[in-house]
């Protein structure tokens, strides 16, 4: 495995809230959204699921923008792509992958993760997405958070596509240099479309799986399994794709040491 410095080219973004977060890794783990969300209620003093569209104060937004910098809600967004250059990173020349030293410090990145996806669904309900959020909102939702995460140094998350069952979500590979381990952070920001009881439903659903032969399963599409075919690319051209599996596979080959 190589290792690939990551530059920055400004300060990154610092998120001050710690979030209690217990992480195990063996096999597949689901993180605790709801929980989750409970803490990020209490911190900023109002309740997520109840946001209705078009809901927000000004200083609710701008808390929200402070983190999600980059955020396309209509197809005439066409600058999103332009300004996806202004990053505070080098973009990745190649596939990579996340490298943490300790399980601490992959619990540190999930903490991160969730909070950009919790800070992205309160704006994609507030600027009424496609007049539907989360509903019909996967493939926006999936590139604003990995630009948001790129922003934060997580600079190895993709948005990937499962094109024979139309679902959008973000990946994040990783290596945990402990254990030499290495595996997936799948986190999705409209995860709660993709449920049909009320009581079942997740918002910004996290997981930890191992790095190949994962199923991600919903009520969507009677139960199929959502797993990735292509990772798209986003580029201030528009976006690229390309096989998942062999984005992988490289990518688990270039560990990211953000210096």
């Amino acid at each position: 495995m190589q290792h690939v410095t990551i530059k920055r080219n400004g300060a990154s973004t610092t998120l001050q809230l710690k979030l209690n977060l217990k992480v195990s890794i063996e096999g597949s783990a689901t993180i605790d959204s709801h929980q989750l969300e409970k803490q990020m209620d209490s911190f900023l003093g109002w309740t997520l699921r109840d946001v209705g569209l078009g809901d927000g104060t000004p200083e609710q937004v701008d808390t929200c923008k402070r983190y999600i910098k980059q955020f396309m809600h209509h197809r005439e967004s066409e600058s999103f792509y332009r300004n996806l250059v202004k990053t505070n990173f080098e973009p990745c020349e190649e596939p990579v992958c996340m490298r943490y030293e300790t399980l601490a410090d992959l619990a540190d990145s999930l903490g991160v993760i969730y909070q950009l996806m919790y800070f992205h669904y309160f704006l994609g309900r507030n600027t009424r997405m496609k007049w539907s959020f989360p509903r019909m909102c996967c493939g926006y939702s999936a590139h604003n958070l990995t630009t948001a995460l790129w922003e934060a140094g997580v600079v190895a998350a993709v948005s990937t596509h499962n094109y024979s069952h139309d679902h959008s979500y973000v990946t994040v590979p990783f290596v945990l240099m402990e254990t030499g381990r290495t595996g997936i952070i799948l986190a999705d920001p409209t995860s709660d479309q993709l449920w049909i009881a009320g009581s079942r439903r997740i918002r910004n659903h996290m997981m930890v799986l191992p790095s190949k032969d994962w199923e991600y399963k919903t009520d969507w599409r009677d139960g199929e399994n959502l797993y990735p075919e292509i990772v798209q690319l986003s580029t201030c051209h528009g976006t690229e794709e390309k096989d998942y599996n062999q984005y992988m596979e490289n990518a688990f080959n270039n560990a990211a040491v953000v210096a």
